[in-house]
This record gives C-alpha cells, sequence and structure tokens, in this order.
C-alpha cells in the first residue's frame, strides 16, 4: 500500500516538475533574446540629458531643515564605450534650499587603470557667492561601476538595480555579484523571477516578467514588473515597482519609454523617458498615489560607430592643481 501512494505521488508531482522545467526553460530563452539584443549597443557614443525634479507640494513643505535634499536636478551624460572601455562625464546642477550645487564628474577606463576626476562647487543664492569649491582625481587598477544609463535596456532600471546588464540581472544575484563592479548590491539579497507571460503596452506585443528581491530570510521585499517590448530589441518599455512594507497592490513608481528611435535597421534606442515616483505615506495611509517627484530623460545624440583615438580611453588631463591619489 505505501508503494502506491508513493507511485501516486511522484505520479502527481511528475506534472508540476514539467511545467517548472517549461517556465525555467523560457526564462533561460528569454535571457538569451536579451543577451543577444544587448550585443548590439556594446560599443556606442551616448549623449543624453536628464531632469530630476519633487512635486509642488513637496517643495512647499520644504524647510531649512531640509537643507541637503534636492529641489530639482539637470544633469547632462555623455558616455563612450567600446571592446569593454569607456569614457564619461557627467555634469549637473543641482538646486536646494541651500543654494545651487554645480558638480562635474569624468571617468576614463581602458580595461585596466580607473582614471577619475571630480569637482563640487556651491553657490549661493541670490548673492553669487561662492560657499565652497574642491576637486581631486584618482588613478587606480581597478574596474569602475559603469552607470546603467549606458544601456538601453536597464534605462527604467537606473535607480534601484545594480550596474550590470540586464541579462545578467535576469540570471540572480550569484551572476550579479559574479559581474565586475555591479555598484551595491547587498549580500545576502536573492534575486527571483518569474515569466509573466505575453502582454501588450503602447501596442507593442511584450514579455511581461517579474523581478522580486528576497531578503536573508527568503522573504520577498521588493518587486519590479517589466515589460520587455520583443519589436524593440527586448528592451523594457515599463516598469513598475512596489515595495512591499508600503503595499504590494499599489506601486511606488513606474517607468515608461515616451519615444523611441530606430538607429540601425531592426535596432532601436529608448530617446525619451520618464519615472514618477509617489509618496509612500499617501499610499500606506490613504491608498492613493500621490506624485512626489519625476526624472525625465531625454537622449541628445546616440551612434553605434563611436569615434575615438589613441587617447579616447587612456588621458584624462586633470587640473593645475589637482590632488591625485594613487592607489596601488
Amino acid at each position: 500500500m505505501k508503494r502506491c501512494h508513493l507511485l501516486l505521488a511522484l505520479f502527481l508531482l511528475f506534472p508540476l516538475r514539467l511545467v517548472a522545467d517549461e517556465e525555467e526553460d523560457a526564462l533561460l530563452r528569454l535571457t538569451d533574446d536579451v543577451a543577444e539584443n544587448e550585443a548590439h549597443y556594446q560599443d556606442c557614443a551616448l549623449v543624453l540629458s536628464s531632469t530630476y525634479w519633487v512635486a509642488d507640494w513637496v517643495f512647499a513643505k520644504a524647510d531649512a531643515n531640509d537643507l541637503v535634499g534636492s529641489l530639482r536636478i539637470i544633469s547632462q551624460i555623455s558616455i563612450i564605450q567600446k571592446d569593454q572601455h569607456f569614457r564619461s562625464r557627467d555634469t549637473g546642477t543641482s538646486l536646494t534650499l541651500g543654494g545651487v550645487d554645480i558638480s562635474d564628474n569624468v571617468d576614463v577606463f581602458d580595461g585596466r587603470i580607473h582614471q577619475s576626476f571630480r569637482k563640487n562647487t556651491g553657490i549661493e543664492i541670490g548673492t553669487g557667492h561662492i560657499l565652497r569649491s574642491e576637486s581631486w582625481g584618482g588613478m587606480e587598477e581597478h574596474s569602475p561601476v559603469l552607470t546603467n544609463l549606458s544601456r538601453p535596456h536597464m534605462l527604467l532600471l537606473e535607480m534601484g538595480a545594480p550596474n550590470v546588464p540586464l541579462s545578467i540581472y535576469m540570471q540572480g544575484a550569484k551572476a550579479v555579484l559574479a559581474y565586475p563592479n555591479p555598484g551595491y548590491f547587498p549580500k545576502g539579497k536573492e534575486l527571483r523571477l518569474s515569466d509573466l507571460g505575453s502582454a501588450e503596452f503602447q501596442g507593442l506585443d511584450c514579455r511581461r516578467i517579474l523581478i522580486e528581491v528576497l531578503s536573508g530570510n527568503g522573504r520577498p521585499s521588493h518587486r519590479r514588473d517589466v515589460w520587455l517590448a520583443v519589436d524593440r530589441n527586448f528592451i523594457p518599455v515599463r516598469k513598475v515597482a512596489y515595495t512591499y512594507r508600503i503595499s504590494k497592490v499599489i506601486p511606488g513608481s513606474e517607468s515608461i519609454v515616451d519615444e523611441w528611435q530606430e538607429i540601425r535597421p531592426g535596432v532601436w534606442f529608448p530617446v525619451k523617458a520618464h519615472t514618477i515616483a509617489y509618496d509612500s505615506d499617501a499610499i500606506k495611509r490613504q491608498g492613493k498615489q500621490v506624485p512626489r517627484w519625476e526624472k525625465e530623460y531625454s537622449v541628445d545624440s546616440i551612434s553605434l560607430e563611436p569615434l575615438t583615438t589613441a587617447e579616447t580611453f587612456t588621458k584624462l588631463d586633470f587640473p593645475l592643481g589637482t590632488e591625485v591619489e594613487r592607489i596601488e
């Protein structure tokens, strides 16, 4: 009798195992499709602008105790990458209640040596008085973090995700941590990926995936639903994010591609996108989405054939007097 019960249990479990294997195979094929399309963008020259601002009601509530919070940030980012080498520059102007902060960040990486330059200047509103001005440089044999803004498949996941290709992210925490300098991704966290099947968004056929972040005890704490646009090289066209301690049903933010450009036959690039983040207190206490801040992205130029010289990834001219730290 026990043998019969065992055989029956195995018989009932077999279809479940078969379904699980089929779902895993489908995710692997989807990950391969993403990786194959990511290869189109490995070499590129990109210039994009971003604008971040808080909602009017947040601005109105800000006071002298909120000096560190940025109320508006305007940035321009230029990136050249080729053969795993890159050069990037990020200039930004940030408005706070304490004044205006101007930043200039340059990174150059030749595949072995990372050179960097940072400059920050604080200006008092009204008088134009310089409150502070500091700059420094660095040079080390180290693989630096490359912003997700350089990866069209990660544009909508720029904030809150590790700085890795989407195909790496889809493979889970071990693949992320094995990637050269993925940025911040806490050890002990795990990723769980699910294929939610076919969907449609903005008239585009999509594959919808769910990415959950699991804490050390195995419980999910965050979730991102991502729509991969099949005919746009599997680049995400939409992402909604949830923080479970706030709400499992009301998204805390939403990111959408607003405009595409076909930069080569069959190769598309998201040239306009935006993210809206909602106030967590309003979600938790009122069950309402009240916009707290927004960020817009706009691509000024994009080329998959970057023009480079022998010095593009090797030379960084530090301004006279800059203290450069050399790390062995």
